[in-house]
Formats: C-alpha cells, sequence, structure tokens
C-alpha cells in the first residue's frame, strides 16, 4: 500500500462511522434485525432530569429502582426525596424492532435502566436535533404520541416549546389536550403564556377544560396566580371562568385560600 494510501485509510473509516451514526440516529439503517435500544442525552428542563423508576414499599415509602427497559411502561417519579441529584439532562430511549421504532422513553441521565436487548449509546446531541428526530417518529405511526410529546417536553431547548405549541393548535382534540398537559408540566413559566394564547382561540368546551387544568398544574405560585388572573377577566367565557375557581380551590397556596374567602364572604 502507498504513503496516501495508508494515511487515507483511517479518514474514510472515521466518515463512514460518523456517516453511519448518523443514518442509525435518524432511523434511516439499522444495526440488526434483532430488538434493540438506543439512546443519546440532550440538556433538560429541571422538572425530567430527576426522573427514575421508583418501588413502592409497605407503608406508601418509594425508594429508587432502576427501570426495566423491557418491562411495559408504567410511568416515573421526580419527587427529589427519593431520586439523589440533581443532572439537568436526560436520557431518551428509542426501542428499534425489525428496523422499526416501536417505543420510547426517557429518564434523568443519572437513572440506571436494563433490558436483554442491544443498548447502542448515540452519545450527546443537540436538544433541537433531538426533538426534530422525536418529531419525525410521530409520522411512523408505530409509538404513541403522548409518549413522544412527553420526551420532547423534557427538552431545555426552546425548540421543545416552539413544537408543543404547534401541537397545542392541532387539528386533533386529543393532541392538543396532550400538548397541553406537557407544557405545563414540564416547561413551567415559559409555558403559561402559550397556554394562555390556545386557550384564547380554543373552540372546544372539552379542551377549554382541559386547558384550565394544565394551567392548575404550573408550578408554584405561578398556578394560582394564573386562575386568579383567569377569574378577574370578565371576558373569559363562563365555563373558562367555573372551571379556574374549581381547580383554585383545590391549591393549597395562602394566596388561593385568601381569594376564595374573598369571593365567599366579601367585606
Amino acid at each position: 500500500m502507498n504513503t496516501a494510501a495508508k494515511h487515507a485509510t483511517p479518514t474514510l473509516t472515521t466518515l463512514a462511522t460518523v456517516l453511519f451514526s448518523t443514518l442509525l440516529f435518524a432511523g434511516l439503517v439499522s444495526r440488526a434485525d434483532a430488538a434493540s435500544w438506543e439512546s443519546w442525552q440532550v440538556p433538560a428542563v429541571a422538572q425530567a432530569s430527576s426522573w427514575c423508576c421508583m418501588v413502592w414499599e409497605q407503608g406508601s415509602k418509594a425508594r429508587a429502582s432502576d427501570c426495566n427497559l423491557d418491562a411495559p411502561h408504567t410511568g416515573f417519579s421526580s419527587d427529589r426525596e427519593h431520586v439523589s441529584g440533581h443532572e439537568q439532562s436526560v436520557r431518551i430511549y428509542v426501542k428499534r424492532d425489525q428496523g422499526k421504532a416501536v417505543d420510547v422513553r426517557v429518564y434523568g441521565s443519572a437513572c440506571p435502566v436494563r433490558t436483554q436487548a442491544e443498548l447502542i449509546d448515540l452519545g450527546p446531541r443537540s436538544g433541537a436535533d433531538s426533538v426534530r428526530s422525536l418529531d419525525a417518529l410521530r409520522t411512523l405511526g408505530t409509538l404513541k404520541r403522548e409518549r413522544i410529546m412527553a420526551a420532547i417536553g423534557a427538552h431545555s431547548d426552546p425548540s421543545a416549546l416552539q413544537q408543543l405549541s404547534l401541537d397545542s393548535r392541532s387539528p386533533d382534540a386529543q393532541t392538543r389536550r396532550d400538548a397541553l398537559f406537557w407544557i405545563a408540566q414540564l416547561q413551567g413559566e415559559r409555558g403559561r403564556d402559550v397556554i394562555l394564547a390556545a386557550l384564547a382561540v380554543e373552540r372546544s368546551a372539552d379542551v377549554r377544560k382541559h386547558a384550565v387544568f394544565a394551567l392548575s398544574q404550573l408550578p408554584g405560585e405561578l398556578a394560582t396566580q394564573t386562575l386568579i388572573a383567569l377569574l378577574e377577566q370578565r371576558t373569559q367565557p363562563r365555563d373558562v371562568r367555573a372551571e379556574a375557581l374549581f381547580w383554585l380551590s383545590q391549591q393549597e397556596s395562602a394566596a388561593a385560600q385568601t381569594y376564595l374567602a374573598s369571593v365567599l364572604d366579601p367585606q
């Protein structure tokens, strides 16, 4: 082999490896026909960075446990009392069977997982690239929509909220409901305006009801403040204000109780 060929071989090998990794991540190729999990890490919102599986013990006590990717998805906990650490990242897991994406999970990056299938670590990815890839998986029709939305919502990249905002205007009512839920659960204060904007143009009474519920799930005092603001807006539809009053009554904050007292017993 001549000197030029010796120097060219590593370069071509490296390029081939990078190309294959990119195609694998995009779902355009598969390593094998057997089922496998592909995983990558992305920066996350604080609410998602502690997601992991829990084992409930006697006395309603819970302890953190590893997540079995081979078992049916039964949810997770983000209770920081039971999950140590505060890693601002999550790992996305996409299961492929016969080359097709069939499941998606998302856990905090420090959460241990186990599986009998091959686990392929694709390394760190940018949030924007990850959101685009997850959104593309929806067109396959083999994954549950709400799972993909949860995974997208866990991203701290602005493109995550942008995508969920688009979903909140979907022609499909269930898609709008799911989007509003995950915006409130994961996007916090920056998601409030998106929910309010969607509520303002929503024609479905059922989805409006769900939007107010989503606002009640905003973190801390933000939920109370937002619900009170809705009640004070006399131009809001009656059903919206009634729903806001109900969910305000479920808030435990002092501000909520003070406002309700003023409504029930005005001076």
